[in-house]
């Protein structure tokens, strides 16, 4: 469980330092499993959704990397609540959309 953990909060820290030094714009993170206040992807992007779709009108790109049967499907269906089918399938066909899910 340590190991695991260590290994977690150094890729928050590489993603961190990405933030820092390039053109990320935003991040935030969803700790479901490691605080008394669960918080789910999918609820980080249902609370930004004003700011999803204005990243979205910009040019913005969506990656998602995570659980196939835990994370992935209610990140899909928050995506497509906020931005619309149509949306997803531009995004999906310009490449502005990639899943790593497993």
């Amino acid at each position: 469980m340590i190991d695991q953990n260590r290994r977690h909060l150094e890729q928050c820290y590489d993603v961190e330092r990405w933030h820092r030094v390039s053109d990320i714009e935003r991040v935030d993170f969803a700790w479901s499993r490691q605080s008394s206040k669960t918080r789910y992807v999918q609820d980080i992007l249902r609370a930004q959704a004003d700011d999803i779709r204005g990243f979205i009108a910009e040019g913005a790109s969506l990656y998602v990397c995570g659980s196939l049967n835990g994370m992935a499907p209610g990140v899909a269906t928050a995506l497509r609540d906020i931005l619309g089918n149509t949306t997803i399938e531009n995004l999906m066909t310009t490449t502005h959309y990639r899943r790593d899910v497993y």
